[in-house]
């Protein structure tokens, strides 16, 4: 089972996007890392409550090679490729 639910996720985020508590009051508030809150709140903005949900996925090593020349071509860091 994951250590954080999606609701859990989702309350934090939304707390977040509310203005209330930036990333590291919200992380010390739910005893979280700071780059954990900053992190999903990433995930959701770029892909919404699909973005906190955990999966379980297998890539071959085509997808994997693409990944990283798309990386490569656009200079993106590697939270942004996660992302």
């Amino acid at each position: 089972m994951a250590k954080h639910t999606e609701e859990f996720k989702y309350r934090v985020v939304q707390e977040y996007l509310s203005g209330a508590l930036g990333y590291l009051a919200l992380s010390k508030k739910y005893d979280l890392q700071y780059s954990t809150v900053r992190r999903w709140v990433g995930w959701y903005q770029a892909h919404g409550m699909e973005g906190l949900t955990k999966k379980f996925t297998h890539y071959n090593a085509e997808f994997k090679l693409s990944v990283l020349r798309y990386v490569w071509d656009n200079a993106l860091s590697y939270s942004q490729a996660a992302t």
